[in-house]
């Protein structure tokens, strides 16, 4: 869930209140001081929220120790699967991946992987 800024609250507040009482003193209709009211109401919260996070100030979340985890074990399964390319591709005789290599033509460098240079269009492989 979002949570929103207490500044937020204070600019709608306003707005309803302002807007509110416009059309009270255009029209004379009572029961838009409802309205009135609500953006009132609006501004305080604003103001409380405004105020307690100044005073308590803002405590940042510690890491989950079940998101810790599952973030491990993502990374530990990524490491074996790019491992397991790497070697199915070393035993068809291609460069490891992160390899890099040169254009003969125009120098410039690319990963073994790139078919063409992306500078000159020369074929690399």
């Amino acid at each position: 869930m979002v949570r929103i800024n207490g500044f937020v609250y204070i600019i709608i507040g306003g707005a309803i209140a302002f807007f509110s009482n416009l059309i009270y003193n255009k029209t004379g209709t009572g029961s838009i001081l409802l309205f009135f009211y609500v953006g009132l109401l609006f501004i305080a919260v604003g103001f409380f929220k405004v105020v307690s996070s100044l005073i308590l100030g803002k405590k940042e979340k510690e890491p989950s120790k079940i998101g810790e985890r599952t973030n491990s074990v993502l990374a530990n399964m990524i490491n074996k699967d790019m491992a397991a390319v790497d070697i199915a591709r070393r035993s068809k005789g291609a460069p490891p991946a992160n390899s890099i290599v040169s254009c003969p033509r125009c120098g410039t460098r690319h990963y073994a992987t790139s078919n063409f240079c992306h500078k000159c269009g020369m074929r690399l492989r």
